[in-house]
Parts: structure tokens; sequence; C-alpha cells
């Protein structure tokens, strides 16, 4: 069971302490998870916490679903069974109101646990300050290396640092950096038109060599520069293509 629906069920159980616990540790592992934070505020008493949760959950995206009641399961007066049935005459000397339960009193209240002050809401996670070369090595790691437990033990390894500092390394890269995790696309109008160059300059060089070896050209002088010409043509085109699939934007 992961810790959404172990959250769930203790949410469902009236265990706001423990729910409150599974939904915290997610939402620090995964900050743009929209439906956690609004479940997360349903643990708090404190209304500036509450909103807070309720705003992220909103900007990552989530929004809850209302209830809403079919019109089949709505029996109308005139439909009952006993609609059309002459109606005692009331006797009001016997009559009595019930008071209405509220529905406040219905309602659980998460106070009741004791869960509004267990933990603190967590905070934003810091800014990871690290060079370039470290920032794509970082990269690199989590993209390639699925396994936290290695992902922390290579980071401890490359900053001699505990594990705690590693995973809270690694958390802020993932949330400050997100841009960098995303799979990388090829720019197709860009490497169409270096492929279109590569073709010219490789026609060019053609054009030039035969003219050079033709035994009717007169002036051999402009056929070599011809082929130099579509030869630097190619190859610069052709470099930039290999760029292009090695660092895609």
């Amino acid at each position: 069971m992961d810790l959404f629906q172990a959250a769930h069920q203790a949410l469902n159980q009236h265990n706001y302490q423990l729910a409150q616990h599974h939904l915290i540790t997610l939402v620090r592992a995964n900050p743009s998870h929209g439906e956690a934070w609004w479940l997360l505020a349903q643990t708090f008493d404190d209304p500036q916490k509450r909103q807070d949760c309720l705003d992220r959950a909103q900007r990552n995206g989530y929004q809850p679903v209302a209830q809403v009641i079919e019109p089949e399961s709505v029996i109308l007066p005139w439909e009952q069974a006993d609609a059309w049935d002459s109606p005692p005459a009331p006797n009001f000397s016997a009559a009595t109101v019930a008071t209405p339960t509220l529905a406040s009193t219905l309602l659980p209240n998460p106070t009741a646990s004791g869960a509004a002050n267990a933990f603190q809401l967590p905070a934003v996670l810091p800014y990871p300050r690290l060079n370039p070369t470290d920032l794509n090595h970082i990269v690199k790691l989590l993209n390639k290396q699925p396994d936290r437990s290695q992902q922390i033990q290579a980071v401890m390894g490359m900053f001699q640092c505990s594990a705690e500092q590693a995973d809270l390394l690694l958390q802020g890269v993932v949330y400050h950096h997100p841009q960098l995790l995303r799979p990388a696309k090829i720019d197709m109008s860009r490497f169409v038109l270096e492929l279109i160059s590569v073709i010219l300059g490789l026609g060019l060089a053609l054009i030039g060599g035969f003219l050079f070896f033709n035994p009717g050209t007169i002036r051999r002088r402009w056929p070599v520069r011809l082929f130099f010409i579509g030869l630097l043509i190619a190859v610069t085109a052709g470099s930039r293509m290999v760029m292009l699939t090695r660092n895609p934007s």
C-alpha cells in the first residue's frame, strides 16, 4: 500500500494524525501532487494552514469533484405512494417539533484527535546552489538511475554529505529545476534545414570535382574553389546536426 492509499484509509478511520503524517511525507517527495495537498488541508484546523494547502492544490491543477444528486434518486411529493390518499386531520395538541440536528455535529472534527498541532506544514524546499557541472551530474543521475537509495549514495559520494542532506539536495533539484528533468526534444525544423545544407554542400562538391576532372575544363581554379566551398558547407552543417542530436533543446 502506498502513502496515498494509506492516507485515504487513515482519513476514513478518522485518524487525522496518521493521515497528516503520510500526506506530509508524500508532498515533500512530490510537491506537484494536487490531490495530496487537498487532503492535507482536511487534517488542519488552523485556517491559514488549511488555505495554504488548498491554494497549493489549486496551483497544481486539482479541483475536487462536486457530488451531484442524480435526478432519478429525487422523489417528488406527488410521486409518493400515498400522495393521493386523504390526509389525516392534524392534531395540533399532540404535535411536537423536533429540534433539527446541525450538520456541523455530523462532520468529523480534525481537532478531536489533536492532529492540528502534530506536524508543521512543510516549507518550500531550499534552492540548491550548485555549479553547472554538479547540477548536470545530478540531473543525469535522476534521469538514468531510478533507485532512490542508489541516487542518495551517489550524491553522498560526490559531496561527502549525510544521507538526509543528499536526499534534501535531490528533492531541491527536482522542485526547482523540473524543466531539466523533462525529455528533451530535437528541433526538427532546424534539423531539416541543416540536412538540406549538407545535401547542397555535397552537391556543390560533386559538381566541382566533376568539372575539375573534365578534360574540357580550361581553368581548373574555379572547380577547385567550388569543391572546397561545398565540402566546407557539408562538414559544417553535418557537425551542427550532430550537436542537435547530442544536445537537443
